[in-house]
């Protein structure tokens, strides 16, 4: 790409995260490198609860133009999904969004791209085709399909079909997992799959945890999770639940580390089991140093799991469920089990301790090349 090409596009990255030590800002960073090799970005980080709901900010909008016709066209689109008082919140922040993104792209002077990764955070697309401007979805997952017990309520329903429509407006969408790509092409959308690989500030910290392990020995099994996501948090109780009520015992401790373990774990801990709760970065990093296997019990969700690749690249051996390493090509330190006896099994077996950072597979980046072609081909016309 020219200098010239690189100056008359720009794209518009609405993010879903901007911060932060985890899967879903380690993909929104990877789409933020990947974009920026394309043309200028400029980034529109995500609307939190705080910000939505300040009294000063609602009053401005309150008095804008065209509020009241927006927040009815937005509660009735959300009140189909959630309570009432879920969906009057969710429409306020919406209205926001779109309006700082509206603001955003003056100021930009009318991007040539608007990316958007996170469903919530999608803009009013009649708006964006009204500027001519190309829109292309970047999902992390499957909203819809990520709550657990898809099907017993309508809402689901409902929420899967307002976000299939509002993939299908998109000229394109990019998914994370194989799996996503092909439910969604069966649904009528223009989808490719676009598989995760580290950024490059996620690259130095997994070459700083592989040089750490050439230099330590295993000294326990590793169990990470978050209590805010719901499938890592239910694979998480499950697993501890098994081993409470089999008694089972590892070979070496097992270390139980991530936000809300320290509330929803603890009663697990024993002489065997260590119960960490949220840990620092630095910790974290000594934590998989350190660790003989690393283990992914999750059961079922959307998307795919960014720890499998991260830490299988540092030569960590994981072990993990099937469906955990969805969308997961060849390593030969990921091992997939088919329940959590079999997980149990291996992880009190002898395994390899490998040293370095592993190759990225060569499909991941073949997919990656391919998605930089299309896009910029896209804004070549």
């Amino acid at each position: 790409m020219t200098n010239t090409d690189h100056e008359m596009n720009s794209i518009l990255f609405c993010a879903s995260s901007r911060t932060g030590f985890h899967g879903g800002t380690n993909r929104s960073s990877q789409l933020l490198e990947l974009l920026s090799e394309i043309a200028e970005v400029e980034l529109v980080g995500p609307i939190g609860k705080k910000e939505a709901m300040d009294a000063r900010r609602n009053m401005k909008a309150v008095l804008s133009p065209g509020f009241i016709p927006s927040m009815i066209k937005w509660l009735w689109i959300y009140s189909r999904i959630y309570d009432l008082r879920t969906s009057i919140g969710s429409a306020i922040r919406c209205i926001h969004r779109r309006r700082d993104a509206k603001q955003q792209i003056y100021e930009c002077g009318r991007p040539s791209l608007i990316a958007i990764e996170y469903f919530k955070y999608f803009l009013d697309l009649t708006f964006s085709k009204s500027t001519d401007c190309i829109v292309m979805g970047f999902p992390q997952n499957i909203d819809a399909l990520a709550q657990g017990n898809f099907g017993k309520q309508r809402k689901h329903l409902r929420q899967l079909k307002h976000e299939i429509s509002m993939y299908r407006r998109c000229n394109a969408v990019f998914t994370i997992s194989q799996e996503e790509a092909w439910f969604l092409r069966n649904a009528g959308v223009n989808v490719y799959y676009l598989p995760y690989i580290p950024p490059q500030n996620q690259m130095t910290i997994i070459q700083n945890v592989a040089q750490l392990r050439k230099n330590t020995s295993a000294r326990h099994n590793l169990l990470l999770s978050t209590t805010k996501n719901l499938p890592t948090k239910h694979g998480t109780l499950s697993f501890l639940n098994h081993i409470h009520d089999k008694k089972v015992s590892f070979n070496l401790p097992l270390v139980v580390a991530g936000g809300g373990t320290a509330e929803h774990c603890s009663s697990f801990a024993s002489e065997n089991v260590k119960v960490l709760g949220k840990v620092t970065n630095e910790t974290l990093i000594d934590l998989l140093a350190q660790a003989n296997t690393l283990i992914i019990p999750q059961e079922w969700g959307t998307g795919a799991l960014t720890r499998v690749i991260d830490w299988a690249l540092a030569g960590i051996n994981i072990v993990c469920t099937r469906h955990a390493a969805r969308s997961v090509p060849y390593f030969p330190n990921v091992h997939i089990c088919n329940d959590i006896n079999d997980m149990i099994e291996l992880i009190n077996s002898p395994l390899p301790r490998y040293q370095g950072v592993q190759d990225v597979p060569e499909e991941f980046k073949e997919s990656i090349e391919y998605a930089k072609i299309y896009i910029s081909s896209l804004l070549k016309k």
